[in-house]
């Protein structure tokens, strides 16, 4: 068989198939490095460097596999500004912060106000839309950002915002007050910029309040901006500017002598998420780790502790964890098996759990079990659960129709049912708005609507959606 054949056959196979048969097969296993061209050539993520000299090549290819296969995110809800990546890989942004308490970004001098604190009560900070000005009107209808590349992905903070390109390059624009833009200072950019601090290839983004975070096609994380409380995971409190590797600790069975966690991640990312002031991370071997403020549990770790460098969520070590999501004070993970399990500020009933109690230690929502959940968003005190079957379940602070349920907070799971027939395919759970994309590609809007933000109309104790575009 010409080897040109025999690597093509064996760029189809899964990774433990392709590792039996190169172990078994002398010249199978001379073809790898041609396997390893032919079998990610396509999908547009590069082979992974190896993280140790003996580290087989088919168990690179399979996390270029799934990362290339992964459900990428196409909305983010920041503040009161929301973002869309349409079907042709067009972003939009709409919105904007009007609210007293957090309409001014910090240091709005340093941002480049023309009238300092004075021009703050005429017009509101926008550079977070992208648009090209920092202070100016809300968009009410979503606009496309210009001039560019086909976006893949995208996720935004308070103020902040990251989008990735599909040539996994990694852009970023709005407020730079704690360098979380990453440009190397704590100026703002109206308009997307390429992060050049930040030479791999990127393969997912997520932003916590203050703070990014990137995972690179290596499975390395990279974090910057805000790191007041050890959300950086860098093993120090401040900010950082610059994308900065973050440095998981080796498995509990390896010893640390023949591998140091200061130089080498022993798994790769596959997944992270940003909260108020914490972060979480998934690997491909299923475990969960997370870092940051401990306050109210949200760690995991079953006490309040601060910590500064990521630390395996031990109570989740036995289910395998996919997806994790955090929000402001509490934090929901999916295991392989479609289990939800929340734990931390349990305020508005957020944890789902049927209380308001806080919980230290990872606990399963019993209220949805017998659904099969693929993925959590965790807002800013509401959380929202998507399942197989495009089913939302949603529960927490409703109070601005974030949950498209009743004006209560509902402490249990409650379905979605305003979408109609449709089911959905992506969320966004910002602060107090979710957005939703159906797999008709249309996204609609559940929120109280008062302000700049296209939002929700309320029909007695029920807030309707509203349709906001369709992002094809």
């Amino acid at each position: 068989m010409p080897d040109a054949l025999l690597a093509l056959i064996l760029s189809h196979l899964p990774g433990e198939s392709l590792a039996a048969v190169v172990a078994s097969c002398q010249a199978c296993r001379q073809l790898l490095p041609h396997v390893a061209d032919v079998a990610v050539g396509h999908l547009g993520i590069p082979l992974p460097a190896a993280q140790k000299s003996c580290e087989p090549i088919a168990r690179r290819i399979e996390y270029a596999r799934r990362m290339s296969a992964r459900s990428r995110c196409s909305l983010a809800a920041g503040r009161s500004f929301s973002l869309c990546i349409s079907s042709s890989g067009h972003l939009f942004s709409w919105g904007v912060d009007v609210d007293d308490d957090y309409g001014v970004p910090d240091d709005p001098d340093e941002l480049g106000s023309p009238g300092g604190a004075v021009e703050q009560l005429h017009r509101c900070f926008v550079g977070h839309l992208g648009h090209g000005s920092l202070w100016g009107q809300a968009e009410r209808l979503p606009r496309a950002l210009v001039a560019l590349p086909q976006v893949v992905e995208v996720a935004s903070g308070r103020f902040h915002c990251l989008l990735l390109a599909s040539d996994g390059r990694l852009y970023s624009w709005g407020t730079g007050s704690f360098g979380q833009l990453g440009h190397g200072d704590r100026r703002p950019q109206p308009r997307p910029r390429h992060v050049q601090g930040f030479d791999g290839h990127a393969v997912q983004v997520a932003c916590g309040h203050d703070h990014s975070l990137v995972v690179s096609s290596d499975g390395e994380v990279f974090s910057f901006g805000r790191g007041n409380l050890g959300q950086l995971g860098q093993g120090q409190m401040g900010m950082r500017a610059v994308p900065a590797r973050v440095c998981l600790p080796p498995p509990p069975s390896q010893s640390v002598s023949t591998q140091s966690s200061s130089t080498v991640s022993a798994e790769r990312v596959v997944h992270v998420a940003g909260g108020l002031f914490h972060s979480l991370a998934v690997t491909d071997a299923g475990d969960l780790f997370s870092w940051g403020s401990g306050t109210n549990g949200r760690l995991g770790h079953g006490d309040t502790i601060m910590q500064l460098r990521p630390r395996r969520v031990a109570a989740l070590q036995s289910p395998r964890i996919v997806h994790a999501s955090a929000g402001c004070g509490h934090s929901l993970a999916v295991s392989d098996k479609g289990e939800l399990f929340s734990w931390g500020q349990g305020h508005n009933g957020r944890l789902g759990h049927g209380n308001q109690e806080t919980k230290m230690s990872p606990a399963l929502v019993q209220g949805l079990l017998g659904h099969v959940i693929v993925r959590a968003f965790a807002g800013w005190e509401h959380s929202v659960a998507l399942t197989r079957e495009g089913v939302l379940y949603a529960f927490g602070a409703g109070d601005h129709g974030a949950l498209a349920q009743a004006w209560e907070e509902p402490a249990t799971p409650a379905r979605v049912c305003a979408l109609g027939d449709d089911g959905a395919c992506d969320v966004a759970a910002g602060a107090e708005h979710t957005l939703v994309r159906t797999r008709a590609a249309d996204v609609v809007a559940f929120e109280w609507g008062l302000g700049s933000q296209p939002g929700a109309r309320r029909a007695g104790h029920k807030m309707l959606p509203l349709h906001v575009f369709k992002a094809v």
